[in-house]
C-alpha cells in the first residue's frame, strides 16, 4: 500500500514532512478524502474498502481522523 512511499531511516522526519505537505488546511489530521489524493498522486491503487480498513485501523481515536502519529504508522507499517 502507501508504506512503500516510506523507507527511509529518518522515517519520523519524512512522514511529519509529508503529513505537513498533505495537512494543508492545518488541521491537524487527514481524512480518508486527502488519503485517497495521497494514493493517487503515488500511483498506488487501492480500493475504497481497504482505504476505509486503514483510516479505521489507524486513527487511534477511531474517529476517522489520521493524525501525525497515525500517518506515522501507517506509512511505516511492515505487513
Amino acid at each position: 500500500l502507501i508504506t512503500s512511499a516510506v523507507t527511509d531511516k529518518d522515517s519520523k522526519v519524512e512522514t511529519k514532512r509529508l503529513f505537513n505537505l498533505y495537512d494543508d488546511d492545518r488541521k491537524g489530521f487527514l481524512t480518508k478524502d486527502k488519503l485517497r489524493h495521497i494514493a493517487d498522486e503515488y500511483g498506488i491503487w487501492i480500493t475504497d474498502q481497504e482505504l476505509e480498513l486503514m483510516v479505521v485501523s489507524a486513527s487511534q481515536a477511531k474517529d476517522g481522523k489520521v493524525t501525525e502519529e497515525d500517518f506515522h504508522n501507517i506509512m511505516t507499517r511492515k505487513d
